[in-house]
């Protein structure tokens, strides 16, 4: 391939080539695209399926895997109990000790 210039060309002929350029990229990605998406039937034919019979049966798989409800964790310390996830938990500064009402400064 030989290489260009790009310094002699103008901004608006770098800004040309760039569209030029992006316009082939996909035309060459959707071009690859069809010949695995034939390559893929002709796989499929030979063994006597369709392309979009399994594409559906791996939709089917893949809707059956996601869970109905939100996810949940086990709590470390009691088991029965479920946490959700980003869940924190109310703290009372009153009962910790930690107010302004809990007499005395923190340290004596």
């Amino acid at each position: 391939m030989a290489k260009l210039d790009l310094s002699k060309l103008s901004l608006e002929e770098l800004q040309a080539l760039a569209r030029d350029i992006e316009q082939e990229i996909i035309s060459r990605r959707e071009a690859d695209r069809e010949r695995v998406l034939a390559q893929m039937r002709e796989l499929a034919a030979s063994l006597g399926m369709t392309l979009e019979d399994l594409l559906k049966q791996e939709r089917g798989r893949e809707r059956a895997r996601v869970p109905a409800t939100s996810v949940r964790f086990r709590h470390p310390e009691n088991r029965p109990r479920l946490v959700r996830p980003r869940q924190a938990p109310a703290v009372d500064h009153r009962v910790a000790g930690l107010g302004a009402d809990a007499g005395g400064s923190v340290g004596r």
